[in-house]
């Protein structure tokens, strides 16, 4: 494609999917009290925290085990994965909206966690196939942008709606969801799995000693992320903050602080380069992540926090199943 604006259209379609994943992440934390109310009628011994760290992280184990069976569809164009994937995403919404029962939430919320694994490995790699290489991390960021930009919507539904009113956002998802499928028959086709590189599986890329070092340090920088807990913190921002006047409105503020910067940053990511972001962000995530350590918590190292998450994000979201960025460096 030579027209950099089809590109920019197609990019921003194909990165509506990472919004949606986002979308699903922050406004779920609506749905506390009545999974706390459904799990308390069972009368088990387990304390509800554990059962609510489980619903936050099976999003995560869904996304892995699509990963697994990614292969699976490598002759179906990226377009059409996407939109087949909009299906699970739906389905994750009704069973939402219809059903008040904790572990029927907790399958719809891991088939929601299995879609956003085909958007992590999809949207990067569709983008990564319609642009060139001079302007390839601009448009690559529109994933981590998108996602950014869901939490951020999230919240304000979550906030705006509250636990009473739930379902509407879910029912606003939904809609959202049959929108961005009508767009996306509008984007071109994208390249087919199959086309790909030499490499088609995580396996096959462990194998070539070109992509150790890509591998290492894509998986390192995925497993340092989670293990900081920004998983919890974007759900639970609201009791962190509980102590501040307008916790709701503190928590907004501070995830559209993430999506600024995410946005200002993907100018210069193919002017100043990946290694020197990378080495930026991660000096600012030990920083941060050790101050939280200590139980200290207010909004500058909430800021910095997320300040140093997005520039990890624009980097390594994705980067996995796009093993060719690392070997550049």
């Amino acid at each position: 494609m030579k027209d950099k604006s089809k590109i920019f259209f197609n990019s921003v379609i194909a990165a509506l999917s990472s919004f949606i994943y986002g979308l699903f992440q922050t406004s779920s934390s609506c749905l506390s009290d009545v999974l706390k109310k459904s799990y308390n009628s069972y009368k088990f011994k387990l304390d509800f925290i554990y059962f609510e760290s489980m619903f936050t992280f099976i999003v995560f184990l869904g996304a892995f085990t699509c990963s697994l069976f990614i292969y699976l569809v490598k002759n179906i164009s990226r377009k059409n994965l996407l939109i087949y994937n909009n299906f699970l995403y739906l389905v994750g919404s009704f069973i939402t909206i219809l059903s008040k029962n904790c572990f029927v939430l907790l399958a719809g919320r891991c088939l929601v966690g299995f879609a956003a694994g085909v958007t992590c490995y999809t949207v990067p790699s569709y983008i990564f196939g319609i642009t060139y290489e001079t302007e390839r991390g601009f448009f690559m960021s529109f994933h981590s942008i998108g996602i950014v930009l869901g939490l951020v919507i999230g919240k304000i539904l979550d906030v705006v709606f509250s636990d009473v009113y739930y379902f509407w956002i879910f029912l606003i998802i939904s809609f959202l969801i049959v929108i961005h499928t009508v767009l996306l028959l509008l984007i071109s086709n994208g390249k087919t799995l199959s086309l790909d590189h030499e490499h088609s599986s995580i396996k096959e890329l462990i194998k070539d000693p070109r992509a150790k070092k890509s591998v290492f340090l894509a998986l390192s920088f995925h497993i340092a992320q989670h293990a900081s807990g920004i998983d919890h913190l974007s759900l639970s921002l609201e009791e962190i903050l509980y102590d501040f006047k307008n916790p709701g409105l503190l928590s907004i503020l501070s995830l559209s602080f993430s999506a600024l910067i995410s946005i200002i940053c993907c100018s210069f990511i193919d002017k100043l380069g990946r290694k020197i972001m990378i080495i930026i962000s991660t000096v600012l995530m030990a920083l941060s992540t050790f101050i939280m350590g200590f139980d200290f918590v207010n909004l500058t190292i909430l800021f910095i926090y997320f300040l140093d998450l997005i520039l990890e994000w624009l980097q390594f979201l994705g980067l996995l199943q796009m093993k060719y960025f690392l070997l550049i460096m």
